[in-house]
């Protein structure tokens, strides 16, 4: 169970959210992604589906998983937030804990379930991201996002100190804007949470991403061969690694290199 959230909206979040799905079933796995943005889910745009049941037939026990998600590719389906109306919100504590209990329960024919959370400090999203394996903060190298961003890794970690939660840079001009932003981050996570969170990677401004929304499909489906495409294919593989480590151990998973390395980045800058 791999939830994907972010500070703020307009991070690309659900871009993310679609296109790892997608390479996670590119590579073999039988994939669930969940939409988990109650009031304005959207993954269905990206999917290029018309539900006619999803989330809220489910949680109303009125289908079965399998009967309220739809197909987007072989092994690949998605749960949209369809139906969903007044039976959970984002500060339902109590519904997103039968959600999380029941995907659990139902979810074992896939090997891996995506939430695709709303934006911003949200208790449902919290309940979600601490039932998952590995949790991913999706952030621009912008300064309301770093900042969003911030508050909702600490509201996270501060909830449960053993979440596994990994930075993800999201429309980078330069590798090297990449790990600036990261640099920062922990410097701050650091000095003023005494952790730092692990580190995913990083996916650069693209014209396939863009080019993708608008088709409405995965980057895949635009260029085969683009830098984008690559990169999310490696994330995608560095994913299932430590998804697979956490259910050997179910320890938090953050790469020695970023646990151990101190953040002496100034943050004043």
């Amino acid at each position: 169970m791999i939830s994907i959230l972010s500070g703020k909206g307009g991070v690309g979040k659900t871009v993310v959210a679609f296109n790892l799905a997608e390479r996670l079933n590119a590579a073999g796995l039988r994939v669930l992604l969940v939409d988990c943005d109650f009031a304005c889910g959207n993954s269905h745009i990206l999917a290029n589906v018309c539900p006619e049941y999803g989330l809220g037939n489910y949680l109303a026990g009125q289908l079965s998983l399998n009967e309220a998600v739809t197909a987007v590719g072989e092994d690949f389906d998605i749960l949209t937030a369809t139906g969903v109306g007044n039976q959970i919100d984002s500060g339902n504590v109590s519904a997103a804990a039968h959600l999380a209990e029941h995907l659990q329960r139902d979810s074992r024919d896939y090997d891996a379930v995506v939430f695709d959370h709303s934006s911003g400090i949200c208790d449902a999203a919290t309940v979600l991201a601490h039932a998952s394996d590995v949790s991913i903060l999706v952030v621009l190298p912008e300064l309301m996002s770093i900042s969003d961003s911030y508050g909702l890794y600490k509201y996270l970690t501060e909830k449960n100190s053993k979440i596994d939660c990994r930075l993800y840079v999201n429309r980078v001009r330069e590798s090297g804007e990449a790990e600036y932003i990261r640099r920062k981050f922990c410097a701050m996570t650091e000095r003023f949470l005494k952790r730092v969170p692990g580190y995913l990677g990083y996916l650069m401004e693209s014209e396939a991403i863009r080019k993708s929304v608008a088709g409405q499909q995965p980057v895949r489906g635009i260029d085969p061969d683009s830098a984008a495409l690559r990169q999310l294919t490696d994330v995608a593989q560095r994913l299932m690694g430590a998804v697979e480590r956490g259910r050997q151990s179910r320890r938090p998973l953050i790469e020695a290199s970023i646990n151990n390395e101190p953040a002496t980045a100034d943050i004043k800058e």
